[in-house]
């Protein structure tokens, strides 16, 4: 692996990478990551690379009109991975997982009966691993359409390696994402004067790990893109990616409504219903207590008297039910108490990690409200 890092720094810098000197990579307690050899201080460029040498769409391809934005960015990243060394890109993939370790970690490769056991392990999580299974489908399918040359194999891994590495319009960018994730201790990407740059969110001691941060995702999707799952990590629980709510009366649909002009929703019509779901990633669940906009959501939302929606603010017992019935569904869903680790298959076991985590923090959102709501 540092063989592999080390042939990539040495390509990455003769094409403009700029790494802070007091940057290490080790290997600790068997995981490799960035330290700091000397004190970093907080808004430090860690990590940079011209916006320039970053791979970019195909301009003289012919893509239809409806194209995804992420198909033409693997669409590029494929013919430029398929030229092998002759690509001006080629080190942009050195640190790419091969195609054999997928298969062996990545849900997409999951069998019916491997998530038929998810579902009895929860729910939520087999129903968020067989959505990203159709979405990875359409996807690599939607890029097999564009050039019907490329391998299919090679299709997946591009794919599934842009999902977990690559940086959305940026694709895959040399060294950046060899730095572990930590919404605690890590930055986002950001873009600056034409560089992509990776900045210190604190002030890194000497021997302490330097992070970067994937953004904020549910704990499912963190742990589908990613193949693992770290416990120790803060982790958050998006409502909108569990819950689909309905509208269905006039009622329902004046509250769909009055919602929508405060939070962003998907909205989708199925006989005659409005199904809808908040696309708000701050509104949720953190590690102890309900995020401030998963409350400001439940009062916009949940009305249970004429009073409540005059007034257009539920009661704090109407919000505290609301929320005791939402953490209760997501409880009631995790059996992972009835599983052991060493019953399991060994691509599952972040999976137990996973839901241990979700468990226990939902016990503690739990504790919150009934504890806050004098319950």
């Amino acid at each position: 692996m540092n063989d592999v890092y080390t042939e990539q720094l040495i390509w990455a810098k003769e094409r403009g990478l700029h790494i802070d000197p007091r940057l290490e990579r080790k290997c600790v307690d068997g995981v490799w990551g960035f330290f700091a050899t000397d004190l970093i201080e907080s808004g430090t460029k860690l990590v940079s690379y011209p916006v320039d040498k970053a791979i970019k769409p195909v301009e003289s391809f012919n893509y239809p009109s409806n194209t995804s934005n992420i198909a033409k960015h693997v669409h590029a990243a494929l013919l430029e991975f398929n030229k092998g060394k002759a690509s001006d890109y080629y080190g942009h993939f050195l640190q790419l997982e091969p195609l054999d370790y997928l298969k062996k970690h990545s849900v997409f490769f999951f069998s019916d009966e491997e998530i038929q056991l998810l579902d009895s392990m929860n729910c939520f999580l087999s129903k968020a691993v067989r959505e990203h299974k159709q979405e990875c489908l359409k996807r690599i399918d939607e890029v097999q359409q564009l050039d019907s040359r490329i391998d299919r194999d090679t299709i997946v891994l591009i794919y599934l390696n842009y999902l977990s590495r690559a940086w959305g319009d940026a694709n895959f960018l040399p060294i950046m994402d060899y730095a572990n994730h930590s919404d605690r201790l890590g930055k986002q990407r950001q873009t600056k004067n034409g560089e992509f740059c990776l900045e210190a969110k604190y002030n890194y001691q000497k021997g302490e790990q330097v992070y970067l941060s994937y953004g904020r995702k549910d704990m499912y999707l963190h742990a589908i893109l990613y193949n693992y799952f770290d416990p120790k990590g803060s982790h958050f629980i998006h409502y909108g990616s569990r819950f689909v709510q309905v509208a269905n009366t006039p009622f329902e649909l004046e509250v769909l409504k009055y919602t929508a002009s405060k939070f962003k929703l998907v909205t989708q019509k199925l006989n005659n219903q409005y199904h809808y779901s908040c696309l708000d990633l701050n509104v949720g669940f953190l590690e102890m207590a309900p995020s401030l906009s998963m409350i400001e959501y439940i009062q916009n939302n949940y009305f249970t008297t004429p009073s409540e929606w005059k007034s257009k603010k539920c009661s704090h017992a109407s919000l505290a039910q609301r929320l005791l019935d939402i953490l209760n569904i997501m409880i009631d869903a995790n059996k992972v108490e009835s599983f052991q680790p060493e019953n399991l298959p060994e691509k599952m076991h972040h999976f137990y990690c996973l839901l241990t985590k979700e468990q226990q923090m939902l016990n503690k959102n739990k504790e919150w409200v009934i504890d806050n709501f004098y319950l």
